[in-house]
């Protein structure tokens, strides 16, 4: 599986015109400026790019914030209707008794 930071959008931090407001990493709790690296999740929160590296180097693969999922939405169309795949890991104690499980 590809590293999931790759797969995360990466973009510079641009201020809404006419706003004066402030968006905080919830990560490292600082003001994110302007030009700034930054991500964006799935769920739209923002975070400093070095900050969400850190959290995905802890092995956490939720959004610091609403603890929504970081990987990326996967859709497949099934009878005409479209529908969002999800995954889960499943792993116990014992190393060959790991699991990959899908629902529909």
């Amino acid at each position: 599986m590809p590293e999931i930071s790759e797969e995360l959008s990466r973009n510079l931090y641009k201020r809404k015109p006419g706003t004066r407001e402030e968006v905080e990493c919830a990560v490292c709790l600082c003001e994110i400026g302007e030009g700034e690296e930054i991500r964006q999740l799935r769920c739209d929160h923002l975070f400093h790019r070095v900050c969400l590296d850190r959290w995905l180097g802890y092995k956490r693969l939720t959004c610091p914030l609403c603890r929504g999922s970081l990987f990326p939405c996967t859709t497949i169309t099934e009878s005409g209707v479209r529908v969002e795949v999800l995954l889960f890991k499943f792993s116990s104690l014992i190393s060959g008794d790991r699991e990959t499980w899908w629902l529909r």
